[in-house]
């Protein structure tokens, strides 16, 4: 019978003798195995079943109106979520694209839909600032005290990145003071 010692001193040549098997011999050479054929050369990309979607995801967070309409026109989902779970409008509304904003709202899109952490386009809007986007969120009825997953409200953000007069228009649109907890 072994001892826990002695297998444990077999380990290493029992696992080198198992590399071997698999790889070849100790110089890395192979005996019976040829080397491995060069891959077959890729063919054309299949493009992602949402392609257009995704190109709308792009379209959106570059301020490209333009584009933008394009893939509405042709079909592109505006509900569509990147892996963070952000959609066109909140892209837009984050990176103060006003006139994508304008525009996916006209097409119908959420402007309360929010990513994976919680944060609707108005919270965005208004953690960077965003008066215009801000404003045409308020008028469009959006819940001006939605919350995200860590509690922050859009009020909260606009006041702890020091923009006071879109904390004064959420204000004015009914959001309730921010206090931190």
């Amino acid at each position: 019978m072994r001892t826990r010692r002695g297998i444990a001193r077999q380990a290493p040549a029992i696992a080198l003798t198992a590399v071997l098997a698999l790889t070849g011999d100790a110089r890395g050479q192979t005996a019976a195995t040829p080397p491995a054929a060069a891959p077959p050369p890729a063919a054309a990309a299949t493009p992602a079943p949402d392609a257009a979607a995704l190109e709308l995801l792009r379209a959106a967070s570059r301020g490209r109106l333009d584009e933008v309409a394009r893939l509405v026109e042709e079909g592109a989902d505006t509900e569509v979520k990147n892996a963070r779970g952000r959609t066109p409008l909140l892209l837009a509304a984050a990176l103060g694209n006003d006139g994508v904003v304008a525009y996916l709202l006209a097409q119908g899109a959420d402007p309360e839909a929010a990513d994976g952490a919680g944060r609707t386009p108005l919270i965005e809007a208004a953690t960077a600032g965003h008066l215009d986007i801000v404003r045409r969120l308020v008028d469009r009825g959006v819940d001006v005290n939605a919350r995200d997953n860590r509690d922050n409200s859009a009020i909260a953000a606009a006041t702890r990145a020091k923009h006071p007069l879109v904390v004064t228009l959420l204000q004015e649109a009914g959001a309730e003071v921010a206090t931190d907890k």
